[in-house]
């Protein structure tokens, strides 16, 4: 994988049964901040609370040492979780620290646990390489709704299918232009 590359990524919003995904095309030179952005996009998340990257399963070992890397965002840094930077460091050399595997966890109090797998890395066919929407299925659980449990309690995921082809790829244009 060079930085001039197109990742193909599988997203799995972990534990939804049933299955909450999205596949996505996204250039590996983003800085993880950025490439959180993307990932909000594509789930369909408001970008309203602190977002994480992990090399290592976050969910495994919940209360004990964390192994593995983890890249926060400058306001998780500032209330002093232990880390590295999400600035400086792109998607590629975060998915090469657990070759293949990456975790992102969105709202620290809902928990949204994704697990990232790395599909495929092609060269981007042209200057201008973009992220966009591939594919997916099942709607993201509503903001501040309490996490999966507390969305299982009050009758599970909506089973209506992701509709975000379209209308992520123009919110992901409009966040690209803004770059």
């Amino acid at each position: 994988m060079t930085s001039r590359d197109l990742l193909t990524l599988r997203i799995e919003l972990m534990e939804a049964q049933p299955l909450i995904w999205r596949r996505i095309q996204i250039p590996a030179d983003l800085d993880l901040a950025a490439a959180g952005d993307i990932i909000q996009i594509a789930m369909g998340w408001d970008n309203s609370h602190l977002q994480s990257f992990h090399s290592a399963d976050p969910t495994q070992g919940w209360g004990k040492p964390q192994t593995g890397t983890s890249w926060y965002d400058q306001l998780a840094l500032d209330e002093e979780l232990e880390g590295q930077p999400q600035e400086g460091t792109t998607l590629g050399q975060a998915l090469a620290v657990n070759p293949g595997t990456l975790f992102y966890v969105y709202d620290f109090g809902d928990n949204w646990t994704h697990r990232l797998t790395l599909e495929s890395s092609t060269p981007c066919p042209d200057e201008q390489c973009a992220a966009r929407v591939l594919e997916g299925e099942m709607r993201a659980p509503v903001e501040d709704s309490g996490g999966l449990s507390l969305v299982r309690q009050a009758g599970g995921v909506q089973r209506r299918a992701a509709h975000r082809g379209a209308a992520g790829n123009h919110r992901l244009a409009a966040l690209a232009l803004r770059r």
